[in-house]
C-alpha cells in the first residue's frame, strides 16, 4: 500500500475543521508568530471531546502556556473549573486576556508555579489532568497524577510520540528516554486503561479504573 504523506493528511484534516472563535484564531496566530508550541485545533478538539465525555467538574493542567489547551478543555465541559500552572507571569497575562474573551476566565485558577509541586500539595482528586510539562519529568508526572485522579478520571499527555523519536532506539537523549518510560508506564501499570492517539505529536490517554 502506498504511504500517505503526513503533511497532505494534516492539510485535509485541517480543512474539515469548522472555523474557530476569534480568541482561538488569535492564540493560533500568536503561537505561529512566536514559534510557541500549542496542540493545535485537531488535538484541541480531541481534548474538548474528552472533557465532555469524562463529565467532570475539577480539572488540573500541568504546563498551561498561555491557556490554549485550557480553553479547549473548558469549551468541552462548561460546568468544569480548572487549575492552570505555568512558571511565566507573561503567560498568565496572555491567558487572562484570551480566556476572558472566550468567556471562561472566571472558571480558571491560574498559578504561576511549578506544576508538579502544585499538584503534589493539592488535597483534591481531579476528573481530568492534562500534562504538557518538560519531557524529562513525564515519568514523575505519571506516578503523581495517578494519585490525584478520581476513579474514572483521565490523564492526558501531549507529545508522547515526540516527532517519532520514541521509535528510534538510537536516540537516547534524556527527553526521549523519559517519554519512552512514560509510554511504558501507561501500558504496564495496573488499574489503568491507556491508548495513544496519533493526532499531531501523539496524545497519551490513561483512564483510572481503580476504586
Amino acid at each position: 500500500m502506498e504511504s500517505i504523506d503526513r503533511g497532505a493528511l494534516d492539510a485535509y484534516l485541517d480543512g474539515l475543521l469548522p472555523a474557530r472563535p476569534a480568541h482561538f484564531a488569535e492564540m493560533e496566530r500568536y503561537a505561529a508568530e512566536k514559534s510557541f508550541p500549542v496542540i493545535g485545533p485537531q488535538a484541541g478538539r480531541v481534548l474538548s471531546q474528552f472533557a465532555a465525555l469524562v463529565g467532570g467538574r475539577r480539572f488540573f493542567e500541568m504546563g498551561s502556556g498561555f491557556g490554549y489547551s485550557a480553553c479547549w478543555l473548558l469549551e468541552g465541559a462548561p460546568g468544569a473549573r480548572i487549575i492552570c500552572t505555568d512558571t511565566s507571569p507573561e503567560n498568565e497575562t496572555l491567558a487572562r486576556k484570551w480566556l476572558t474573551q472566550g468567556g471562561c476566565w472566571d472558571r480558571v485558577d491560574f498559578r504561576v508555579a511549578d506544576a508538579l509541586a502544585e499538584l503534589k500539595k493539592s488535597e483534591h482528586d481531579y476528573d481530568l489532568i492534562y500534562n504538557d510539562v518538560d519531557k524529562e519529568a513525564y515519568p514523575d508526572v505519571f506516578k503523581l497524577a495517578l494519585e490525584r485522579l478520581a476513579p474514572g478520571g483521565l490523564l492526558i499527555s501531549d507529545n508522547v510520540l515526540w516527532k517519532g523519536r520514541v521509535a528510534d532506539r538510537s536516540i537516547t537523549d534524556a527527553a526521549t528516554c523519559a517519554i519512552r518510560e512514560y509510554n511504558r508506564l501507561m501500558f504496564e501499570t495496573a488499574d489503568v486503561q491507556s491508548v495513544i492517539i496519533p493526532v499531531r505529536d501523539g496524545l497519551g490517554v490513561t483512564r483510572c479504573v481503580s476504586e
